[in-house]
């Protein structure tokens, strides 16, 4: 009546390629720099504490270092939001 079934493959692993990246300040050139490779389009958000929307940048599949200025805001705790059409990355970057 039962039978069981052995295969190699798993059930829904997909990979998180978002998580792979590091989103790290420059504080000598004033830059907030993302390092890693994007597999589909990825827009990068940065957010005040407050979750005003201080600036937004559409990142580049073909490039693995993007820089955002940061030199015109003041210094405190945001939060960078990276998002494709199938992922939402979310960190906390401080700037002094």
């Amino acid at each position: 009546r039962f039978y069981l079934r052995f295969t190699d493959n798993a059930l829904s692993t997909a990979q998180n390629v978002l998580e792979n990246l590091k989103i790290y300040n420059n504080y000598a050139e004033k830059t907030l720099v993302i390092k890693g490779t994007f597999v589909t389009n990825t827009a990068a958000k940065v957010y005040d504490i407050q979750g005003r929307l201080v600036t937004a940048l559409n990142l580049l599949t073909s490039c693995n270092l993007h820089t955002i200025d940061v030199s015109t805001l003041s210094h405190g705790i945001y939060l960078v939001q990276l998002q494709n059409e199938f992922q939402i990355v979310t960190q906390k970057v401080t700037l002094k």
